[in-house]
């Protein structure tokens, strides 16, 4: 009986480990495709809350264990945000939408010209410098690429989060 049991406990594990690898190998090629020198790296936000009746370290273990190594295979940075109260995942994402919305509202009011601003940086050619296209790329670019959420009460707070931003 003893045995029996190892045997499972092993190829349990075994099973486990191989889909792990073979998850690595599928994001590999972003690890080995070059970021151009005007390119960001890719990053996303991580998520992750406490399971219900249980402590947060749980779901950190879930992480380092499941979720890191695929991220690192595929060269993805990663920025974590623990949530240690509830509806604070809801909360920030809600946040994020808002300014994000406020920025885009703010670059297409900002693309009229005005008759009050300055003319000593605007060319009479119609042209723009080198400069003023880098500030307007950098002003467009979206800080994170995506949002995981590791755990049902996060998955829940990402998506009540998207839905009232």
């Amino acid at each position: 009986v003893a045995g029996g049991l190892a045997g499972l406990v092993y190829s349990s594990n075994k099973y486990a480990q191989d889909a792990r690898t073979r998850l690595a190998q599928r994001v590999s090629f972003l690890a080995d495709r070059p970021c151009g020198v005007h390119e960001m790296p890719r990053k996303v936000t991580v998520y992750i809350t406490a399971p219900p009746g249980d402590g947060l370290e749980k779901s950190r273990t879930w992480f380092r264990e499941y979720v890191k190594p695929i991220l690192v295979a595929g060269a993805v940075d990663y920025e974590i945000k623990e949530a240690k109260s509830p509806g604070q995942i809801e909360t920030s994402v809600m946040e994020v939408i808002v300014q994000r919305r406020r920025e885009a509202a703010e670059a297409t009011s900002n693309t009229e010209p005005a008759d009050h601003e300055p003319l000593e940086n605007k060319s009479n050619t119609g042209f723009t410098s080198t400069a003023d296209n880098m500030n307007s790329k950098k002003k467009s670019e979206v800080v994170s690429d995506g949002i995981l959420a590791t755990g049902r009460n996060a998955y829940s707070e990402v998506l009540s989060g998207l839905a009232k931003g």
